[in-house]
């Protein structure tokens, strides 16, 4: 497994997480993203097994 996981920060203020749901990944958060940023500093973070971090789970990745 992985020591870290992907992470995109953008803007400056206030720290603000940004955490996808299931079956996602951080370009969900695209849409708004440019609007957060005016006022924070967003990260939008990739969780285990998604997106940028979809390999990032042992193999067969299963709900069970």
């Amino acid at each position: 497994m992985p020591t870290s996981l992907y992470t995109e920060s953008r803007g400056l203020g206030p720290d603000l997480v940004l955490l996808h749901g299931w079956g996602l990944n951080s370009g969900v958060w695209e849409p708004v993203s440019h609007l957060l940023q005016r006022h924070f500093r967003i990260t939008m973070v990739d969780l285990p097994g998604f997106g940028r971090n979809a390999d990032s789970l042992p193999s067969p990745y299963t709900l069970e």
